[in-house]
């Protein structure tokens, strides 16, 4: 037979656990919302990509689709650390230096920085070529703007 000592043990283990699983599932959504999300325009041709094209597309190597001419941006800061890290599959000081060498060997320069990602949205909806990424939780229906990918997170595919 059980004691009542033994029942209060199991309810506060029963309780703690509920509380864990409160506490992991209210994280994961709130790391959802703050996950990045790569933008296009409404407006793009752009209708799909994979984790390579977007490479290639933000490193320069792709700068037309669909006769549009792509006009990427970027984020400073902590988002940019983990695009470049996440999509691009580099360090920030490897990025520098791939732009580095592309604005010497063939005069291009890096993606324009975008101020916040307010600023960044405005720029994506009002023009057809853009793609950026932001945050997930700032984009909404009917802003100009659609979800073309969430980036993968850090350490993911």
């Amino acid at each position: 037979m059980r004691s009542p000592r033994d029942n209060t043990s199991s309810q506060r283990l029963l309780v703690a656990l509920v509380a864990i699983g409160v506490l992991v599932a209210s994280r994961a959504a709130a790391a959802d919302e703050d996950a990045l999300v790569v933008v296009v325009n409404d407006a793009s041709p752009l209708v799909a990509a994979t984790d390579a094209e977007l490479r290639d597309i933000f490193l320069g190597k792709i700068r037309l689709i669909g006769g549009v001419a792509l006009q990427p941006a970027q984020l400073g800061g902590p988002a940019r650390a983990t695009f470049v890290h996440a999509l691009l599959g580099m360090s920030e000081s490897e990025f520098q230096l791939y732009w580095m060498r592309k604005a010497y060997e063939d005069g291009r320069l890096p993606p324009p920085m975008r101020g916040s990602s307010e600023d960044m949205l405005r720029f994506v909806a009002s023009r057809p070529g853009a793609i950026g990424f932001v945050e997930k939780r700032l984009v909404h229906t009917g802003s100009g703007v659609r979800i073309l990918r969430e980036i993968p997170a850090e350490g993911g595919s």
